[in-house]
């Protein structure tokens, strides 16, 4: 039912369109969290190995979008770089 409704609509991100479609990969999200005092030439850098890592692994880097510095709504107290959610 996803894929008539996007189809007739036309309309979807992205991300919408590529979900459900026979023989396509569905998109996924990377985000990173830095701390505050990281230069934007290492940010930079990171985002650089990422996408080549990705590459590597013949994906495709389809948008990068970059938030800023936001205020997170509670502090991290364990910083052992890693978090997962599916």
């Amino acid at each position: 039912w996803w894929e008539k409704s996007q189809r007739a609509r036309g309309t979807g991100s992205p991300r919408e369109r590529g979900r459900g479609a026979p023989g396509k990969m569905p998109l996924y999200d990377c985000m990173l969290m830095v701390k505050p005092l990281v230069t934007k030439e290492a940010i930079a850098e990171l985002v650089a190995r990422v996408a080549a890592r990705a590459y590597q692994r013949n994906g495709v880097v389809t948008e990068l979008k970059s938030f800023g510095k936001v205020h997170l709504g509670y502090g991290i107290r364990k910083l052992d770089g890693r978090h997962f959610q599916v």
